[in-house]
């Protein structure tokens, strides 16, 4: 249950802090800078979240972890 309390506090805090309060400077923003904004940062924004999304799905494991562990002789 404290899970889901800390949960609902978390997504009740976004949406007053991001969603009303976010759109305050935005507003202030001149709308040559939003876009601009619009232009570069949105593109970029999803090309990084696509490439995180293809690095998920592929499970890449460093080739480290990918070795079998060393063999030791046995000495005696």
């Amino acid at each position: 249950m404290a899970i889901c309390g800390a949960a609902t506090v978390h997504i009740f805090s976004l949406l007053v802090l991001v969603g009303i309060l976010g759109t305050w400077p935005v507003s202030v923003v001149p709308e040559d800078i939003r876009g601009v904004t619009r232009i570069h940062v949105s593109p970029a924004t999803t090309v990084t979240a696509v490439v995180v999304a293809v690095l998920v799905q592929l499970n890449l494991v460093p080739d480290v972890a990918a070795r079998p562990p060393t063999q030791r002789p046995s000495c005696c």
